[in-house]
């Protein structure tokens, strides 16, 4: 047989491999996609609630057994703990109150990242999220200090005035007065700490809820999925309502929410000293809690119309709601996820 005649069956027996390969290639991503969803549907699930850093954290977890499930929450529950002590603002005896009663501090290797990623995140937002306004909140009693107004110290505030120094691992403070509030990034810190407690401990999924901050581990593919494992929900930010505008499916993030609901002026604008002007929410899905955490801050303060041009050239996903004369207005940014109304 000639070459011009085999070639026929050569390309005929290569076109029955290709598509060999393909068919087998679906067949393991279908297979893995059904084992993602029975390794949760065959799990023991274990939840469990506490009170934690002045509010409730409630973690939702699934794995193997139930004595390593429950190990697994416990020890997440004790990783929040030691943040608390690490970083409280509440506590005297925390290393964040010693660190702010000085003007150098060596602090501890966990404490060096997190404040690290805190100045950070300052940094990228040019200021909107700011630890250093602690030097505002703490006088005006928003850090659990009693109230005295005569001491706020606007001029001390400015990221740039806090400095890790590597070589001694030492926080710095540039100027007097100047103070850390970790009210910003403290508890999506917390969050990080606790899902990878979970993540050490092989739980198969899990979905943290921080006093409203969520973070979720190991969700199922959409064959599997359920809504109130998998779905976070926007309320519309009015104080005592409850009611659901929409939800959307973050994935293996956390999504952080801020706004007026939570406390009316709470959230101050570090480069004014005065209150963060909108009156609606912003809510940020992240990779990390403390990115969520002070990313919703410093959009909140930029407000809606400087939030979502800021989002957009940074890759941020972040979807406001803004009152409007209808009721609530949705303004995404290009990377949020898909929402879905809610009727």
């Amino acid at each position: 047989m000639s070459h011009s005649r085999r070639r026929p069956v050569v390309d005929a027996i290569q076109l029955r491999l290709s598509l060999c390969l393909i068919g087998a290639v679906a067949v393991t991503v279908a297979l893995s996609a059904a084992v993602a969803v029975q390794s949760r549907s065959r799990a023991v699930r274990v939840a469990r609630a506490r009170s934690a850093m002045g509010t409730l954290l409630e973690i939702d977890a699934f794995g193997a057994d139930g004595a390593s499930t429950e190990a697994a929450v416990a020890a997440a529950f004790r990783a929040v703990d030691e943040v608390e002590r690490r970083l409280s603002n509440w506590r005297a005896d925390s290393e964040l109150s010693a660190a702010n009663t000085n003007r150098r501090f060596p602090v501890s290797a966990a404490t060096w990242r997190s404040l690290s990623a805190a100045l950070s995140l300052a940094r990228e937002t040019d200021g909107a999220f700011d630890p250093t306004v602690g030097a505002i909140t703490e006088p005006l009693g928003l850090t659990g200090h009693a109230p005295d107004p005569e001491r706020a110290r606007p001029e001390a505030v400015g990221w740039w005035k806090a400095r890790l120094e590597p070589e001694s691992r030492t926080l710095l403070f540039a100027t007097p007065g100047v103070l850390i509030d970790s009210g910003g990034f403290g508890k999506g810190e917390a969050l990080d700490r606790a899902l990878a407690e979970l993540r050490r401990r092989r739980v198969v999924a899990a979905r943290l809820n921080f006093g409203g901050q969520v973070s979720l581990l190991g969700t199922a593919t959409s064959s599997g999925r359920r809504a109130d494992l998998d779905d976070v929900s926007v309320a519309e930010p009015r104080s005592g309502s409850s009611r659901e505008l929409c939800r959307f499916s973050p994935g293996d993030r956390s999504v952080s929410t801020s706004g007026v609901s939570e406390r009316p002026g709470h959230i101050l604008d570090p480069r004014t000293g005065r209150a963060a002007r909108f009156a609606g929410s912003v809510t940020v899905v992240a990779d990390t809690g403390i990115r969520a955490d002070a990313l919703s801050t410093a959009l909140f303060v930029l407000g809606p119309k400087q939030g979502v041009s800021f989002a957009d050239r940074r890759g941020i996903a972040a979807l406001f709601v803004v009152p409007c004369s209808s009721g609530w207005e949705l303004r995404p940014s290009r990377e949020f996820p898909r929402t879905r109304r809610v009727s």
